[in-house]
Formats: C-alpha cells, sequence, structure tokens
C-alpha cells in the first residue's frame, strides 16, 4: 500500500498529539516532590548520599551542595561514619533542591533544632564544598576553615577531590575495557575496502585438521626418498624384516621399507 504525502502529515500529528497528553505523566514524579521531607534514615551508602524513608516512601538523598571521599579512597570509610552518626536513629528534615542527574533527591539534611548535617560534615573535614554545583557561602567558609584547621581529611597528604577521583577511575576502567577486548582484524570487503571486524571464527574443520597425527617423516638423501620405517626389506629375495629380526640390516642387498613392501619374514613375522 503506498503511503502519501497527506497520511504521513496525518500520523505525524497523531504522534505529538499522544506526546503532549504523556508529557505532563512524565514529569509528574519530579513535580510531586515537596519541599521538604521528615522521616528516618534506612542506610548510609557514603559520605554523602542516605536511604530515607518518609511515611511509606523511600527516597534516595544526596546531600545539595559538597562531595565526600568515595568509598575506595582515603577517609572514603570514616566519612561514611561521620554521617551515620549524625543521622542514623534520629528523626530528621530534608530541604529538598530536586533530583541529580541519576535522580536522587538533593537535599540539605536537618537534624536536632535545625543543624545542617551537610555543613557539619564540611566543618570536621568530612566533606569539600561542591563549588562546582553549589555558590552557598557557608558551605565555602566551612571549607576554608577545615583545611586551616587540617580537620579530617584535610591532614592527609595531597587529598583528592571525589570528582577528579571518580574521573580517573572511569579513565581507569575504560583502559582496562580495552586491553580485554579481542583484537579487531581488518577485513576485506567484496568492493575492495577494508574494514576492522571481528576475528574469524575458527571452524570446526580446522580443529579436526589440528587432531590429526603428523605424517611420518621422509628425508631426501642424493635425490632418493629414504623411508624412516622399522622393517627392512632384502631386495634380492623380496622379503621383509622387522627391527627384532636377526635379519634386519644385516643382508647384503637391502633397503628400509614401509610395512605393506614384499613378502613377510616366517621368523619375525616382517
Amino acid at each position: 500500500m503506498k503511503i502519501t504525502g497527506s497520511q504521513t502529515l496525518q500520523q505525524h500529528c497523531v504522534l505529538c498529539a499522544v506526546l503532549l497528553l504523556l508529557f505532563p505523566l512524565l514529569g509528574a514524579r519530579r513535580a510531586e516532590l515537596p519541599e521538604s521531607l521528615r522521616g528516618n534514615v534506612v542506610s548510609v551508602y557514603d559520605g554523602d548520599t542516605l536511604l530515607l524513608r518518609s511515611g511509606t516512601v523511600l527516597y534516595k538523598i544526596r546531600l545539595e551542595g559538597i562531595d565526600a571521599p568515595e568509598r575506595g579512597q582515603d577517609f572514603g570509610t570514616r566519612a561514611k561514619k561521620a554521617l551515620s552518626d549524625r543521622v542514623i536513629g534520629k528523626p530528621v528534615m530534608i530541604v529538598t533542591h530536586g533530583y541529580d542527574r541519576y535522580g536522587r533527591v538533593l537535599g540539605t539534611v536537618l537534624v536536632g533544632s535545625g543543624k545542617s548535617v551537610n555543613r557539619e560534615l564540611v566543618e570536621g573535614g568530612w566533606a569539600w564544598h561542591y563549588t562546582a554545583y553549589s555558590k552557598d557561602e557557608g558551605l565555602a567558609t566551612a571549607d576554608a576553615a577545615a583545611r586551616a584547621a587540617k580537620l579530617g581529611l584535610w591532614q592527609g597528604k595531597d587529598p583528592v577531590p571525589p570528582w577528579e577521583w571518580r574521573k580517573t577511575e572511569r579513565g581507569r576502567r575504560v583502559a582496562n575495557a580495552k586491553n580485554l577486548a579481542p583484537p579487531m582484524k581488518s577485513v576485506r570487503r567484496n568492493d575492495g575496502r577494508r574494514v576492522r571486524g571481528s576475528p574469524p571464527a575458527k571452524s570446526a574443520a580446522s580443529h579436526l585438521k589440528a587432531a590429526r597425527p603428523p605424517p611420518k617423516k621422509k628425508s631426501k638423501q642424493n635425490g632418493t626418498t629414504k623411508a624412516t620405517s622399522a622393517h627392512w626389506l632384502n631386495t634380492e629375495s623380496g622379503v621383509r624384516h622387522n627391527a627384532s629380526c636377526r635379519w634386519f640390516k644385516k643382508t647384503t642387498q637391502g633397503k628400509l621399507c614401509e610395512p605393506g613392501e614384499g613378502k613377510a619374514c616366517k621368523i619375525c613375522g616382517g
């Protein structure tokens, strides 16, 4: 069936109408996020991420404006403990700041009379002020004070910011993946051009060929072929002797031969 231009335009209009109807539903999850959440912390992932239970809903919270050492970094475990000590078993309130690109809720965690856990972690030297995403002056002041007093992670030698550490780790994983990948061979196409592709798989015939025993070797001497079999042929009588026979290589005339040549010796069986 031939599709006309008007039919194509009609299909595009229908698709646009469906997308317009779905758009509010796709954005509903983010629009429904309240300005604040109250509940209990179920678990702590690392120094700047936790899981909050608010009513019957679980929220993964990424602390806004700070970046703590990753679990594979120096002070990563201690930064996680610093956050756990401040929130586990305590009622908390989260002032929400939307979602990050991973779908986590960005939030400021408040405990007790309204103390900011985000700021306390930076003040104690357990997190950096994440200046790429935050211009908070309070966090900036706390960061500078912790550095000057060499608190927490600032006691270490040349601490590596988590965002730089993550970038290095991503590069390392990519390099390892490339090293583990099989080598690509150049393949000639039907049109004569060469393209890179996977190496051709070995056929079953090649495995069978490799499993076959090697042929018996023959050496050439003075232009004639010399057999390497353990049999001796008396060329005068035509009788074949094997290596156990007393006449093996003892006759006046003879040569090494194959098992099927001549007549078998009645003593050794040829």
